[in-house]
């Protein structure tokens, strides 16, 4: 079974991740060997020491990044990424300055009128944690729903280090990837496509945090 299409190998008909059997066919169906997501051509990457960060008019340009500041407290910046794809991995590398401050990606951002749907993952580096939910937000009004709440990984460097966040995503299929490793495997089918984007929060206080790169590829 490919982790692109997700496709019956017997009969080719589509499949749901994690499925007993295939609905066509009736054939069983084992999920028990790893279903790997990996990078395939890419679309773009930029590098904030020289690039201008999207979205973002107080990011300020530094030789080593873009210094965005978070002025108020559980608050967030971000910025979009063309074009809109289904499938593909998203990365942000950057380094949260102070123990309030958190960044990540956004993937499948979808807008219609004022509002707006999205996948969103972010680390926590002074708790060593990860969360990856569902967002949908119109005007002053945001409804979240968590897919992964607040998962400590060894993975995620602290407060002053670079951390690289990663999520790959195909089909109903998502893995987090934190500094070059997986660190799970997450199945949801909300959100069919959509922009990439970046993303620096504040939580619980003000904060700064310094994004260097971001890259986008095909998935495969």
């Amino acid at each position: 079974m490919s982790s692109k299409q997700l496709s019956c190998e017997n009969c080719g008909g589509p499949l749901s991740y994690g499925a007993p059997f295939c609905a066509y066919c009736r054939r069983p169906l084992h999920w028990g060997r790893h279903v790997a997501i990996e990078r395939g051509e890419q679309f773009f990457f930029r590098d904030f020491r020289h690039d201008k960060l999207p979205g973002s008019s107080v990011a300020q340009t530094r030789h080593d990044g873009s210094l965005v500041p978070v002025e108020k407290e559980n608050w967030e910046r971000w910025g979009s990424f063309e074009p809109k794809l289904r499938d593909a991995c998203i990365a942000v590398r950057g380094v949260a300055l102070d123990a309030s401050g958190d960044f990540g990606v956004y993937a499948r951002m979808h807008a219609q009128g004022d509002a707006k749907a999205a996948y969103q993952l972010k680390i926590y580096p002074a708790f060593r944690s990860w969360r990856l939910r569902r967002e949908a937000w119109v005007s002053k009004a945001t409804h979240v729903s968590p897919l992964v709440d607040w998962e400590f990984s060894p993975l995620i460097g602290g407060v002053g280090t670079v951390n690289e966040v990663e999520l790959r995503f195909s089909d109903s299929v998502f893995q987090v990837v934190l500094n070059g490793q997986n660190a799970a495997t997450v199945v949801d089918a909300s959100f069919g496509f959509g922009l990439l984007g970046w993303v620096c929060g504040s939580h619980p206080g003000p904060s700064q945090v310094l994004l260097q790169s971001a890259g986008a590829w095909r998935a495969r």
